[in-house]
């Protein structure tokens, strides 16, 4: 969807410089739930944390009630109809629940709630694959104009970009991690590259890292550069998330 000029920028702005002030995924996600409000009015919001096989391992709602979270877990969550609340293929959806007033889902779910729309985005992997999916919900019979929708596709990218940038860097490789695995993509580099690997693993920045190993920063750089090319990586946050997935 093309950005209308009329958004509110300012805004925009402002909101995502707030949410990117986290350091940690869980409170980005809580944060991103409570300040979007802001820009778009919503009753009730929902993010469903998933892992690696795309699996929820954490739950994230703002003004529903728990019995209605442990309905929606144990059974509506693997109800066909109901997979329309969470995007699938597109990274944002939105949905007219008005259209749906024949199914169980409805009637039995979302209706007592006086769910009448909805809107889905999602955080996805670096390397392909979801992070989460955030779900913001109104009893409205208006659904989200064409303005907020255009907001929802200009922040989920930038979402998605700070969340996987604080996954890479929340729980830090460890040496015995590294000493351990013997993976074929960590053969490729020598005993030098992977001692600085597991520097900028831990967050060390290039005059630290020279300090410690007691070389010129150039020389880090040099190192780095060669990382980069044996591991097909192009940034330390990338770097970062490869030899997660190589462990």
């Amino acid at each position: 969807m093309k950005s209308p000029s009329n958004l509110p920028w300012p805004e925009v702005h402002d909101y995502l410089v707030e949410v990117g002030c986290e350091r940690k995924p869980k409170d980005l996600l809580g944060k991103t739930l409570q300040e979007i409000h802001r820009l778009i009015p919503y009753d009730t919001a929902l993010c469903l944390v998933l892992d690696a096989s795309c699996q929820v391992n954490n739950v994230i709602s703002i003004d529903i009630l728990e019995s209605w979270l442990r309905k929606y877990q144990q059974h509506y969550i693997n109800v066909d109809v109901c997979k329309k609340l969470t995007p699938s293929s597109a990274q944002t959806t939105f949905t007219d629940w008005t259209s749906y007033q024949q199914t169980e889902f409805f009637n039995d779910y979302l209706k007592p709630q006086s769910v009448m729309h909805s809107a889905g985005i999602q955080l996805h992997r670096d390397q392909g694959g979801l992070n989460a999916v955030m779900i913001f919900c109104r009893s409205q019979c208006k659904g989200f104009s064409k303005t907020e929708r255009a907001i929802f596709e200009v922040i989920q990218l930038h979402l998605s970009n700070l969340y996987n940038n604080l996954l890479a860097c929340s729980d830090p490789v460890t040496p015995n991690d590294l000493e351990q695995a013997k993976t074929a993509e960590l053969k490729k580099l020598t005993a030098r590259e992977q001692e600085i690997a597991l520097l900028i693993c831990k967050g060390d920045d290039t005059q630290t890292i020279a300090g410690i190993l007691g070389i010129s920063p150039l020389t880090v750089y040099k190192h780095i550069r060669n990382i980069y090319e044996k591991l097909n990586v192009q940034t330390r946050q990338k770097l970062i998330v490869h030899l997660y997935d190589e462990i």
